[in-house]
């Protein structure tokens, strides 16, 4: 069900609000503990007030002013005007907050049994239509990149978005009309506030953008950067920034438009690889040594759902870490990760959580990868072959809570049939 725009303001600004509040609570509480210890000894100096001693101590907690580009946690201590060149004292002092809140079970990091992964499988009921069933615009495919976006649409279709169209460069359009006639496809350089048609009740939609998009030239960077920043203004609906659409996040303005979907409860996910994710580190000073903290963190900077790539997949909205723990060497393609970004496109599209949607869509694509591998081996496999697997993927993670009850009962099968 859709909420009305107060009831999702209202959900985005409490989001974090108990986790912060208890975190800093024992924060402070570890600091106070600790000042009074150190005034205890014989000529001890009293305590420090300037933020530089202040962050010295590990579980201090620094007041600052806050960064208009970041998202404000209730009473969490804030981030000051933050510089690529030296992490801020605030972002310091929430460091340990975070890892000893992953330690202690306050932020859980677990995976998805298949009895959840099966139920959110979105099968369609008997009288959906093609835009009950969602729809999901992919703004992406340069002049240099068309094929991209071509995988990323065949791979929304087939995870069930029922209208998919593509956005892309006029040198793509045609590239991409070729490719799959039930796509509508047109060119982005009309791309108006007036096309990011919201989410509604029965009509559900998103935005994927990223895709094939030429963010290494300069020209390329800010054509990718102007439909980014687009789409988190103007979509009422969940936006997934991928690929080439990640580096503008980083900027000032991107940060003050995540921070603005944040309170009002328009999700956004971001789906880095290792090394986009450390980029996206590295203007706040987050640490980058652990691939499942650094999803936290940068859930929790940002304001998003992040999906952090690799060999084990970490996924974190700044509540809970999941762990997809199926990756494939077969998937180390160029282009799987566009196939990727389709297929959690179209599950936040028909509707699904974000954080499930992302769990779900890493799950099929790597048993898409796993099952095609076995067909045409780890060294053969390439992206729209993940593509070409999925449907037997998605028919393998709603079996599976079948197989695990036929499973469960085998051995007590077995010993019955030992005693006869």
């Amino acid at each position: 069900m859709v909420q009305g725009r107060s009831g999702r303001k209202r959900a985005g600004e409490n989001r974090y609000a108990a986790f912060w509040e208890r975190v800093t609570r024992e924060d402070r509480a570890a600091a106070s503990s600790r000042s009074g210890a150190a005034s205890a000894r014989p000529g001890a100096a009293g305590p420090a007030h300037s933020s530089a001693s202040a962050s010295a101590q590990p579980n201090a907690v620094v007041p600052a002013q806050p960064d208009a580009g970041a998202p404000v946690r209730p009473n969490a201590s804030a981030p000051a005007q933050s510089s690529a060149a030296a992490p801020t004292p605030a972002f310091d002092a929430a460091f340990p907050s975070v890892r000893r809140a992953m330690d202690r079970g306050l932020i859980a990091v677990r995976a998805y049994g298949a009895d959840e992964l099966a139920a959110l499988l979105p099968m369609p009921d008997a009288r959906a239509h093609k835009y009950s069933r969602g729809k999901l615009t992919l703004i992406g495919g340069a002049a240099a990149y068309p094929g991209a976006v071509c995988l990323a649409a065949a791979a929304s279709q087939r995870m069930g978005a029922g209208y998919t169209e593509v956005c892309c460069a006029e040198e793509s359009v045609a590239v991409v009309r070729a490719f799959r006639p039930s796509l509508v496809v047109r060119a982005w350089d009309g791309l108006e506030a007036d096309d990011f048609a919201p989410a509604r009740i029965g009509r559900p939609a998103a935005y994927a953008v990223g895709s094939g998009m030429d963010a290494a030239s300069k020209q390329g960077a800010e054509e990718a950067k102007r439909l980014v920043h687009a789409a988190l203004k103007h979509a009422h609906a969940p936006v997934l920034v991928d690929g080439g659409g990640l580096s503008a996040l980083a900027s000032s303005k991107g940060r003050r438009l995540l921070r603005r979907r944040f309170v009002n409860g328009w999700p956004t996910v971001i789906t880095p690889h290792a090394g986009e994710a450390a980029r996206l580190a590295a203007p706040l000073g987050l640490p980058t040594d652990d691939p499942g903290r650094l999803a936290c963190l940068l859930a929790l900077a940002y304001g998003v759902v992040a999906v952090v790539k690799g060999p084990d997949t970490f996924i974190s909205d700044g509540d809970e870490v999941v762990r997809v723990a199926e990756g494939t060497p077969a998937l180390a393609k160029a282009g799987t990760g566009d196939v990727l970004a389709g297929m959690l496109g179209a599950l936040l599209a028909q509707g699904r959580a974000p954080l499930d949607a992302a769990v779900l869509a890493v799950t099929l694509h790597a048993r898409a990868g796993r099952l095609a591998a076995q067909r045409l081996t780890d060294i053969g496999v390439a992206a729209e072959d993940v593509v070409e697997f999925l449907p037997a993927a998605i028919v393998d993670v709603a079996e599976a809570p079948s197989r695990s009850d036929a499973a469960a009962q085998q051995p007590g099968l077995l010993r019955r049939l030992s005693r006869r």
